[in-house]
């Protein structure tokens, strides 16, 4: 059936496909009344005009309704491993939590603004097609832009231009109904390209597992595309570039959307995730069924809920009484065929059953014929279709080739996919050279693919020399090759001169090349190549070109003043030449005060070994002996538990420093359960030091804290609680347990909950729940029926903007009732109901008397093809009999 436009398309005689898609779209964003729109070309008018500038304040630094980030969740971003956030915990360490965080979010707007700025460029300028579109700039612009608002951390993909035609194309042919997801059509052609996008490929979107390779073209981008709207971090096309550096990617795509990713390095899997990084769940068989098949080991993380998943699966199986059960089980869920028993497996009344789950299972990946029963027929329609599967494989991912069984290799149609497979596998891995087949070793192609990836390899490390086969050692081009790799390496990690070989090390041109990259180095900052060991007979070579003593001398006391410590990393060739030996002197002196300054706030393995290996000289200054003192406090915050007893002697006999240390200790039992629990195992453990002068007085330090002379702080047994007699301590613990949940308060005492600032304190804490889950559920009634807690409820929905149509129906009864706040439901549901006509069944009232949304139900129920033929809603079934029968 074709799409059902609005009447607004046909009032204002609107037949360009871009400004209809437009309408049907964002219907309710155009102002029409407002600006007088009654034509095509006044609708363009407002699009340029009104709809793009105010687009356009996403894209602007600074406005507060644009989408770069203000806030991140610190320790959530710093699990991740990229080279920024391994530089984010450098500074963390160095300068703190707020240096770090400033850090990432300049890095990750930075990243966004790069991208934003690239998109709105290319379609508003850079294509002059689309320059004269403005409906098809805000219709691609918009939902790009939303998929990274200010929430978000991740940049939405890049720009595609070969995509983004595909799109156009797709619009102006009415191929992309106002049905479809822009974002998800956009995607999908980045992924698979038009062609695999359009024509569905058997072993792509509509079978599941897609396979990203490291060195697969636009792998990154490929990655981003497919994991938008998964919760992912590689959802950022720069994500997915810093784990695609060791590993390669197995995305589950069904109907457009990525259900689970696998990380396979090597052959393990380091890492699966389902959508948002959670538990995969009903997954798990598809999982299991392509890891076995390719017998890939599970080292992730996901290892115990794999093994829980599977035990419930063999539970369920075992639970189902009747053939005609399991048959009808197993034709929704086949790959859990692999759950069944043994006994099951062999039994004859259950093999036609099993056989169509192994088919099933078959059709969508060819690899699990493998793993299917010896019993199980291998009949022509069968092969037929792990024929096919192989081709779409081997088409995806041609070194697949190397999973796929010796009898499938050897059939005549398969001889150039096969061949196509291993050179390029070859040309990727030299090593799989040993596992080609005999037959195909000699092949011109193969041997040429073998010479390449040699080539490729010996550049990116010219050590793997040694694995090349001794006829191709004395090749023209792999020679090149060689010496070009050292002088790569060489350039970047100057050490391995001394492991470079001798023929290689005099030759001419690497001996020119390393020539110029250390006078550029030396021109740029001579102390830094001076102290920091880089080859001698190359730096001496240029040194007495460029610099006489005095000029390299300058460097080197600038050097020396400004970071004393390098004195000790100084090259002994460098310490023979003149005037360096009284700078290392004058470094001496000035090494204990940089070292105190430096080193402040040490983290809290350079207490002991740090301090004794610094020279008596430097280790007895003031400057060291007090930065070593602060370093012991700040290891004692950290482990009040078990450092004590090593502390050294001399500070516990400080009563400034034993006030501290009470301090630390104290927080450490900061509750009476930690009293209990702690006091006990840090005496044994201070207890095992026998004839330590330093344990009477920890000793003692206990006995005071377990007599109370020291209280805890942090009371946290409400029901005990006398508030008016209660301590500063007490009530501040109270007033955290009542803010963090709110409904412990059921059980407080008396006297707390008479108190007016721990009522105020519950009602805050309610509050701010209700509007972070969107929802009243768990509110005690007598909290909802407070005037107080209702207003600011019914003005939390009146003014939150990011409510979905599923939050709308889960809002109370009184703020439903607010007829100023039932209508602003009205916008999501009419997307929700164009979306999927069958959300009608899911809303209540007031809207579902509401006229508007019951005629958009109908119109709806009927434009869908998907509900063709399905009985209607009564309440709008006779809307849509009179929407047929026009």
């Amino acid at each position: 059936m074709p799409y059902r436009w609005p009447q607004k398309v046909e009032r204002y005689r609107i037949v360009c496909p871009f400004q209809r898609f437009l309408v049907a779209k964002y219907e309710a964003v155009i102002q029409w009344h407002e600006g007088q729109i009654e034509s095509p070309e006044a609708l363009d008018a407002h699009i340029r005009e009104v709809m793009l500038p105010k687009l356009q304040r996403c894209i602007t630094p600074g406005d507060n309704k644009s989408h770069y980030c203000r806030s991140i969740n610190l320790e959530h971003m710093l699990a991740n491993p990229a080279p920024h956030i391994e530089e984010a915990r450098q500074l963390k360490a160095r300068q703190g939590e707020d240096a770090a965080r400033q850090f990432l979010i300049r890095h990750i707007n930075g990243q966004k603004r790069e991208i934003f700025d690239g998109w709105w460029r290319y379609v508003t300028e850079g294509n002059p097609v689309y320059a004269e579109a403005p409906a098809f700039q805000y219709l691609v612009l918009r939902p790009v832009l939303e998929t990274s608002n200010a929430k978000c951390t991740r940049s939405p993909v890049p720009v595609d231009a070969e995509a983004l035609a595909a799109l156009y194309d797709g619009i102006r042919d009415e191929e992309i109904t106002p049905n479809d997801s822009l974002v998800r059509k956009l995607c999908e052609f980045m992924a698979f390209e038009r062609q695999a996008a359009g024509s569905a490929p058997a072993f792509g979107t509509a079978c599941g597992w897609v396979t990203i390779t490291r060195d697969q073209a636009k792998a990154a981008e490929r990655v981003a595309a497919l994991s938008q709207g998964s919760g992912w971090c590689v959802a950022s096309s720069n994500m997915a570039a810093s784990y695609l550096r060791s590993s390669d990617f197995h995305l589950l795509v069904e109907g457009g959307r990525a259900k689970a990713a696998i990380r396979i390095s090597g052959n393990s899997a380091v890492e699966i995730q389902g959508p948002g990084n959670r538990d995969p769940g009903l997954w798990w068989p598809r999982i299991q069924l392509y890891l076995n098949a390719r017998a890939v080991k599970m080292i992730s993380h996901r290892c115990r809920e794999a093994l829980a998943g599977g035990n419930r699966y063999r539970n369920q199986l075992a639970a189902i009484q009747t053939l005609r059960a399991l048959a009808d089980h197993l034709k929704m869920h086949p790959a859990q065929v692999q759950f069944l028993p043994e006994d099951v497996n062999h039994d004859e009344a259950y093999r036609p059953i099993i056989e169509t789950a192994w088919r099933a299972c078959i059709l969508a990946d060819p690899v699990c014929l493998a793993l299917a029963p010896a019993w199980m027929p291998r009949d022509e329609q069968l092969m037929a279709q792990v024929l096919a599967g192989w081709r779409n494989l081997l088409n995806l991912d041609p070194p697949a080739i190397l999973r796929m069984p010796a009898d499938l290799q050897q059939r005549p149609d398969f001889q150039a996919a096969r061949l196509q497979g291993w050179m390029e596998l070859i040309g990727r891995d030299p090593e799989h050279f040993r596992q080609c087949p005999a037959e195909l070793r000699n092949d011109p192609e193969i041997l040429a693919a073998h010479k390449q990836g040699l080539m490729v390899l010996i550049k990116r490390n010219p050590e793997k020399f040694d694995q090349c086969p001794a006829e191709l050692r004395n090749d023209p081009e792999i020679i090149v090759a060689r010496k070009q790799g050292w002088m790569d390496l060489l350039i970047r990690e100057p050490a391995m001169y001394a492991k470079c070989p001798d023929d290689v090390r005099l030759d001419s041109d690497v001996e020119r090349a390393l020539k110029t990259h250390w006078t550029k180095q030396l021109k740029a900052d001579a102390s830094r190549v001076l102290f920091t060991g880089y080859p001698e007979r190359i730096t001496r070579h240029v040194l007495e070109e460029l610099y006489p003593a005095a000029s390299y001398r300058d460097c080197c006391a600038r050097r020396i003043k400004e970071n004393p410590k390098i004195i000790y990393r100084i090259p002994k060739w460098v310490k023979s030449l003149p005037g360096i030996l009284e700078l290392i002197e004058q470094g001496r002196q000035l090494w204990p005060a940089a070292w105190a300054k430096q080193k402040k706030g040490i983290g809290s393995d350079k207490t002991i070994r740090f301090y004794n290996r610094l020279p008596a000289g430097v280790r007895n200054t003031p400057e060291i002996q007090r930065q070593y003192r602060e370093n012991w406090l700040a290891r004692l915050r950290r482990f009040p538990g078990s450092i004590p007893a090593r502390c050294p002697p001399e500070f516990l006999q400080d009563p400034d420093f034993i006030k501290q240390l009470q301090d630390c200790i104290t927080e450490y039992l900061r509750s009476p359960q930690g009293r209990r629990v702690r006091l006990p195992r840090l005496r044994k453990e201070w207890q095992a030091s026998e004839g330590d002068v330093r344990i009477p007085l920890l000793m003692q330090l206990l006995d005071d804290i377990e007599a109370g002379r020291m209280p805890c702080t942090g009371a946290v047994d409400l029901a005990s609680i006398d508030w008016n007699a209660a301590s500063a301590e007490e009530k501040a613990a109270v007033r955290e347990v009542l803010n963090r949940d709110p409904a412990r308060m059921e059980g407080a005492s008396a006297s707390v909950q008479g108190d007016p600032e721990m009522r105020a304190v519950v009602f805050k804490a309610w509050l701010a729940k209700a509007k972070l889950m969107a929802d009243a559920d768990g509110i005690p009634s007598k909290i909802l029926r407070e005037p107080a807690f209702r207003d600011k409820l019914v003005k939390h929905w009146k003014t939150s903007r990011d409510l979905s149509w599923e939050d709308w129906m889960k809002c109370p009864d009184f703020v439903r009732a607010d007829s100023e706040v039932a209508w602003r439901a009205v916008v999501p549901l009419t997307k929700a109901l164009r979306t999927n006509p069958r959300v009608w069944g899911q809303v209540q009232s007031p809207w579902r008397e509401m006229e508007t949304l019951r005629r958009e139900a109908a119109e709806n129920w009927v434009a869908t093809p998907s509900c063709d033929g399905q009985p209607p809603p009564e309440d709008i079934a006779g809307l849509v009999a009179e929407l047929l029968a026009e």
